[in-house]
């Protein structure tokens, strides 16, 4: 970056909300190119975690009602930062989410010229979009006078720009769009699988990992299982992690080809991924999914739907298959194909997740925000 080091007022109203947050700060952190602190605004009563970052200021200057007024909680927000941060020495705010930060950048861009880059995630254009109708016109105006626009993924970059947009706002704003998709763990790069996995062809064990809930889809995973049951394959359906939703969990209680297993450790979930040969979540609405990467970094195959957060990420069929999270029979012929090339998409996995390394990810950022110290 030409020796300059950017000095960096990270925004983030989420921060322990995701081991992804804190991972994302303190990689970026950790590039001599960059420093920073992370502006992280809580409730008064808020419980903090004690191996918090010492670069992150944690303000405990929110209420609970402050959520629903949304330009009063912003302009309480900016008089906080005011007190907190002489912005003279920053270059640069990066806000987490369009809305929920990226307006409080927005607002330092106003007031005092700090150019801000803004990320695009999955509350941003499945509730705030979706649901807000009042708040679209601040939404578009913080995409226009962002520095730069970071989608996630393909998919919300192209519904944002063609269902939300002015043909003249969407060229402004795709100027200065990248898609840059959130990291994983180092853990599961140093643990990385040493070669592909093979498969049986008669027999199909598949995995899911992550909360029990509606979104995640079980019930249509569940149905998938019983089409392929019904063709003649061997199948076995392992559910690991924490019930969200009672009556989802009772169903899958009473399935006799599903292995329920409880959250467990990192150490303890890698055993279990290698033990499986497909990782299978077509939820219905999902920002980003870090566990299809880690179910790639041991030579898993991927389901995920379509047009969201990890589709486009590869191409189709490379690394698995993106499918309609509500069609059965799809999901099904797809989780065939896999069987069918299975050892080469499982060597692609092995070797495309690198693209979720933070190293590479943050290097990404370093390339844009280069452009910004120019």
């Amino acid at each position: 970056m030409k020796g300059k080091i950017m000095n960096i007022l990270h925004l983030n109203t989420n921060f322990n909300q995701s081991s992804i947050y804190s991972n994302m700060f303190n990689s970026m952190n950790s590039f001599s190119s960059f420093s920073g602190r992370l502006y992280y605004p809580v409730q008064s009563n808020s419980k903090i975690i004690d191996d918090i970052s010492e670069y992150v200021d944690v303000s405990k200057s929110l209420k609970k009602l402050d959520r629903f007024v949304y330009f009063y909680r912003n302009k309480k927000l900016y008089k906080d930062l005011q007190n907190i941060y002489d912005f003279k020495s920053y270059n640069l705010t990066l806000a987490y989410s369009l809305f929920s930060n990226g307006y409080l950048a927005y607002t330092v861009n106003k007031k005092v010229g700090i150019p801000y880059i803004v990320i695009v995630q999955n509350t941003d254009i499945n509730v705030y979009f979706k649901k807000m109708f009042f708040l679209r016109g601040i939404g578009r105006e913080i995409l226009k006078g962002a520095h730069r626009v970071i989608f996630i993924s393909q998919p919300y970059k192209e519904f944002v720009l063609n269902k939300y947009l002015s043909s003249k706002d969407k060229n402004l704003v795709e100027n200065k769009s990248s898609i840059i998709p959130f990291g994983i763990d180092n853990f599961w790069f140093n643990n990385l699988a040493e070669k592909p996995k093979s498969v049986r062809e008669d027999q199909i064990r598949l995995l899911y990992v992550g909360k029990i809930n509606r979104n995640k889809n079980i019930n249509s995973t569940i149905e998938v299982c019983k089409l392929l049951i019904k063709e003649g394959y061997k199948v076995k359906l392992t559910v690991v992690g924490e019930v969200q939703d009672k009556k989802i969990f009772k169903k899958i209680l009473k399935v006799h080809f599903i292995n329920y297993i409880p959250f467990v450790n990192k150490k303890n979930l890698i055993e279990i991924y290698r033990s499986n040969d497909i990782f299978i979540m077509p939820s219905i609405k999902e920002s980003f999914g870090l566990v299809y990467a880690e179910a790639m970094s041991q030579g898993l195959p991927v389901i995920y739907t379509r047009g969201q957060g990890f589709d486009k990420h590869f191409k189709n069929g490379t690394v698995g298959y993106s499918v309609n999270c509500f069609n059965i029979n799809e999901i099904a012929k797809k989780i065939t194909l896999i069987i069918s090339n299975y050892e080469s998409i499982s060597e692609n996995c092995i070797k495309l997740v690198s693209k979720f390394k933070w190293s590479n990810i943050i290097s990404e950022y370093e390339l844009i925000i280069q452009e910004q110290s120019v």
